[in-house]
């Protein structure tokens, strides 16, 4: 098995175990991660370390959630020791509402862990959950792989 594939497997085993279990894609990450949520606003920003990441990015969200938020997988590519999943994810929310996003996370790995990451998603609803403000609408999902030929 090629550095690559493990890598590429590893991230899949853990989106899986997050989805069967609620729990387990941020066990991956190494103690000295650096995650930069892209964008602007007030999200958008760089957290050095898994617990500042927890605590600064994810708990907050986690937090508005009546369940645990379902990721499915949309892409998942490799190339050496950098991994990309394209994923879709619902929650719903303590308010009643359902949040949903969408998202691209780019990780780079070292020794079986994420030592980077780099995430984009739409942080509007991002941002109007944290706020507990009304989510911005969200388009049903388009049908996968339909392209300008399809």
């Amino acid at each position: 098995m090629t550095l690559q594939t493990s890598n590429k497997e590893l991230v899949r085993h853990a989106f899986r175990t997050w989805a069967a279990t609620g729990t387990g894609v941020f066990d991956i990450l190494a103690d000295n991660v650096r995650w930069t949520i892209a964008g602007s606003g007030p999200s958008a920003q760089t957290f050095n370390g898994r617990a500042a990441f927890l605590k600064g990015a994810f708990n907050p969200i986690a937090a508005s959630f009546a369940g645990p938020m379902v990721p499915t997988i949309r892409d998942l590519i490799a190339d050496g020791d950098t991994v990309g999943v394209r994923w879709d994810g619902a929650a719903p929310m303590k308010d009643g509402q359902t949040y949903r996003n969408s998202y691209a996370w780019f990780f780079t790995l070292g020794d079986g862990k994420v030592v980077e990451a780099t995430a984009f998603l739409d942080l509007p609803t991002y941002d109007a959950a944290l706020a507990g403000t009304a989510l911005p609408p969200w388009p049903e999902a388009a049908p996968d792989n339909v392209g300008p030929d399809a």
